[in-house]
């Protein structure tokens, strides 16, 4: 049950709802133009590098399942405020990396600290809004995420090219700090039905979440998208930069471009959902990525590495991504109440780390030297991400005629 909101109280969360988001966004893509100069700065491979991003993704998936869970007997406001000064200090202090193990060490410390605002800003959203006020509070949500690989990159880009790699970590610790004076100052409590923390209850709210088997699948598919959005950051700027000669700042202008192509589909998501039924969008985007990414393996055998065949097919399939993204998520957050909208967060959100974490782990072995390992991982991600959907959907229509058969009157 969601709690009664005015429109004061409905700004804030909504506020909130986009500009958690956007550092979540910018948490990968602002600092990715900077990977070729990192490696350099540490002497370093191209998977140690990598691997910032997969320690990152991880801590950010193990801190939901923890603090999701723990917000709902604390409350939500405790969790932020926390979690916001945690990630600016640890950002600020990545900036003094002696070597590259103390920066992924950083990387796996702001991880944590970024998802206590996630896990908890998805907890806030489900506590405040229901049915379609939720699924449009998740598209806010994406939008916010998205505006971050579509000027993240370009911002890095430009930090990069005119003070170096340690600027973008200055960046990110100045807008924890903003986050942090606004949740401390303006956002209020939204979850009041607490209980002190009992492991027995939270294993049990936990074990409950996770046999939900239409919530579960619907998580794999989630990772499965979701790794669909970092994988050019993990190969492209060594195939743009280092393969294809381009500079730190094409690099930056390209990943704008691609960028916009997951912000048109968040943008496209308003429109749609007043004429389409949510699943049949997400449907739609699982169908269109598998074609696109299926033609992007064919072009990459039949025709040798440029950059046309590498931006327009990922433009596309970032399109197809957002497509799908919100729906399933507002799908599976429909499923339990406010009381455990917070656990279900954590669950999201380490399988959708995990998800990325291994996604980082395989890409790390890769030949970075053509565009053909990325466009078949992207085919055997979107295939992966239909045979999911077929299972929530058999899932979906057993409780569907288990519900008819317990109340008749459901179907007419």
């Amino acid at each position: 049950m969601t709690m009664i909101i005015d429109k004061k109280l409905k700004r804030s969360v909504m506020a909130m709802i986009f500009i958690v988001p956007f550092l979540m966004g910018i948490g990968i893509d602002l600092y990715v133009p900077s990977f070729p100069y990192i490696a350099q700065y540490f002497q370093a491979s191209s998977g140690l590098v990598q691997l910032t991003v997969a320690f990152y993704v991880i801590a950010n998936g193990i801190g939901q399942l923890i603090l999701g869970v723990i917000s709902d007997s604390l409350g939500r406001k405790k969790i932020l405020v926390t979690s916001s000064l945690f990630y600016t200090i640890v950002s600020f202090l990545s900036v003094f990396s002696p070597n590259i193990y103390f920066l992924i060490f950083c990387r796996f410390l702001q991880g944590l600290g970024i998802s206590g605002l996630a896990a908890v800003s998805r907890a806030v959203a489900a506590d405040c809004f229901s049915g379609k006020d939720l699924a449009k509070a998740m598209i806010y949500m994406s939008i916010g995420w998205a505006l971050g690989p579509l000027i993240g990159p370009v911002i890095g880009s430009y930090l990069q090219h005119y003070f170096y790699w340690q600027a973008s970590f200055y960046f990110f610790s100045f807008y924890g700090l903003i986050i942090f004076i606004y949740m401390y100052a303006l956002l209020p409590e939204t979850h009041f039905k607490r209980s002190s923390i009992q492991l027995k209850e939270m294993c049990y709210g936990i074990k409950k979440v996770i046999f939900n088997p239409i919530f579960f699948f619907g998580m794999l598919l989630l990772a499965l998208i979701y790794s669909t959005l970092i994988l050019f950051n993990l190969i492209g700027p060594f195939l743009i930069q280092n393969v294809l000669h381009r500079s730190v700042v094409t690099y930056g202008k390209i990943a704008l471009f691609l960028g916009g192509g997951y912000l048109l589909g968040n943008l496209s998501n308003r429109p749609l959902i007043h004429y389409f039924e949510p699943t049949n969008i997400a449907v739609f985007g699982l169908i269109g990525g598998t074609f696109i990414s299926a033609l992007m393996v064919i072009l990459s055998i039949t025709n040798s590495m440029n950059l046309y065949i590498i931006i327009i097919p990922v433009f596309l399939l970032l399109f197809m991504s957002a497509l799908i993204f919100p729906h399933i998520q507002a799908k599976c957050f429909s499923l339990f109440s406010s009381q455990l909208a917070g656990t279900a967060s954590a669950v999201y959100g380490i399988l959708l780390a995990s998800g990325g974490f291994l996604l980082t782990l395989f890409v790390t072995t890769l030949p970075l030297d053509s565009q053909k390992p990325m466009a078949i991982v992207y085919l055997c991600l979107f295939s992966l991400a239909i045979l999911m959907y077929l299972i929530i959907y058999y899932f979906d229509k057993r409780r569907f005629l288990g519900l008819n058969a317990m109340n008749p009157s459901i179907g007419e």
